[in-house]
């Protein structure tokens, strides 16, 4: 009978031990998961920042000004700060280091974000006059003008990118990838876009012959859109002007001016005719009146 009892004793001491184990086992995998749902909700939100938030570097004076810490069962976790109060502190670290120039896109962007657009252009402008990279500022103030759909100061901005002379860093860099290239090309998108005048696009070509006169591309492209797309009374004069600069860029070309001479008189032509067919339509319709 003793036997019996200590024998069950010990089996539920043993149930005990192993209930003890599986409640601690199951607290830890608790904990473990807890961690881990925030470490992926953090992630989460991180994703959704933009990315010049996503890029601070962890621990400097930089990510404490966008950023503030929170305290969450198990862990820490960065959260961003109110754009208002993120504005403020850094402008704290602008007045410790006033010539830092990425301090002011920082602040710009904050200022974006809590609507104070007046301060957020004045940020913009500081920061390309203190930064080395003129090009890419003048880049950054032309986003800005596009988010803000101020069309005319955007596509003034692109010209003066599109104008710059060409960066060290493109010494060898194809033509079509560099910036002040890709500047013009957005040019024409915004004019597409919002349905500006032949004026802006005749200025863009313009402009961009003079800054890639080398690019026998170019000349194509601005006669095709005169013959194609162009409004202007004088379009036709235009193109032929095109023929003719083409001529002198590239003396050694005879294909390029001969086939567009052909294509411009039958284009030319054929508008004559059309003109002279809508004037006899409408001669005899108001005979009829």
């Amino acid at each position: 009978m003793k036997f019996f009892r200590s024998t069950i004793r010990n089996v539920l001491a043993a149930q005990a031990r192993r209930s003890v184990l599986q409640s601690r086992l199951l607290s830890a995998a608790l904990a473990a998961a807890g961690i881990a749902g925030a470490s992926l909700t953090a992630w989460q939100a991180r994703a959704a920042l933009p990315r010049w938030m996503q890029d601070a570097v962890g621990s400097s004076a930089i990510e404490a000004a966008l950023y503030r810490v929170m305290e969450i069962p198990g862990a820490k976790a960065l959260y961003p700060r109110p754009p208002k109060e993120a504005q403020g502190e850094l402008s704290g670290l602008i007045g410790k280091a006033p010539d830092q120039a990425d301090l002011y896109s920082l602040r710009a962007m904050e200022e974006e974000q809590a609507l104070n657009f007046h301060a957020a252009e004045a940020d913009w402008k500081t920061y390309l006059s203190r930064t080395k990279d003129t090009v890419g500022a003048r880049l950054e103030l032309a986003g800005y003008y596009y988010r803000r759909m101020q069309v005319k100061d955007e596509v003034a901005t692109l010209l003066e990118v599109g104008s710059a002379p060409a960066q060290p860093g493109e010494e060898y860099t194809a033509a079509s990838a560099q910036r002040s290239w890709k500047a013009f090309e957005r040019v024409l998108t915004v004019a597409a876009d919002q349905g500006l005048d032949d004026e802006v696009v005749a200025r863009c070509y313009a402009a961009w012959i003079a800054r890639y006169p080398h690019q026998p591309s170019l000349y194509a492209r601005q006669f095709r859109w005169l013959l194609d797309q162009s409004r202007g009374a004088k379009k036709f004069d235009l193109a032929n002007d095109t023929i003719n600069q083409y001529r002198k860029a590239f003396p050694q070309d005879a294909v390029f001016p001969l086939k567009a001479t052909a294509l411009l008189e039958l284009r030319r032509g054929t508008g004559s005719k059309r003109d002279k067919r809508d004037e006899r339509v409408g001669r005899k319709g108001a005979r009829h009146l």
